[in-house]
Parts: C-alpha cells; structure tokens; sequence
C-alpha cells in the first residue's frame, strides 16, 4: 500500500507565513491594509511573494517589516529574512534606486 504525505500547495516564503499570521489573527486582508495604510495590492503582493510589484528601496522594506509587525511576527527574525533575502529588492530595474553619474 501506498503512503500518502499531505503537502500544502501554498507557498513556503515569508509572505506565506505573514498571510498565515494573519490569518489566524482573522484579519482580513483589507482590514490588515488599511490598519497598515497601503494599498490592497501590495499587502496581497507581499503575501505571495511578489516583491518585484512593491514600490522600490525603503518603502517595500518597510511595508514588509511594518506587516510583520502587525501580525506578531518578531523583528528579529524579519530583520533577518531581509537581509537574506531581499539585499537587491527593484534595484536593477528602479531608475530611482540607481546612482546617477554625471559625466
């Protein structure tokens, strides 16, 4: 007989586990971005891990450490999935996070 493994068809990232956070906090997700004041788009976006949708720089750190925030997920630990993770977020294709050089 075959033994079957249940495996989750979500994603494993950090943006499953805030989503999951939130979740068990049943806070909906239009709750969560307005609570947190930014669009709709971007909280879904950073739960499924599409960084690349997020505004560039600072402001999509911040959405994801402010998120974090809201749903108990400690700091420390989000500090350090960033670094990990995220060195480079819109960098390569962001005009605005590119050094300008005159010449």
């Amino acid at each position: 007989m075959i033994d079957f493994t249940k495996k989750s068809l979500a994603s494993k990232g950090f943006g499953a586990k805030l989503k999951a956070a939130r979740e068990l906090r049943q806070m909906a997700p239009e709750v969560a971005a307005k609570h947190l004041n930014i669009r709709l788009d971007y909280l879904l976006a950073i739960e499924e891990d599409h960084f690349n949708y997020l505004p560039a720089g600072l402001y999509s750190k911040n959405y994801i450490k402010e998120y974090a925030s809201l749903v108990g997920i400690p700091a420390a630990e989000t500090k350090k999935w960033l670094s990990e993770n995220l060195k480079n977020i819109n960098e390569n294709n962001n005009p605005f996070s590119q050094k300008i050089v005159r010449r």
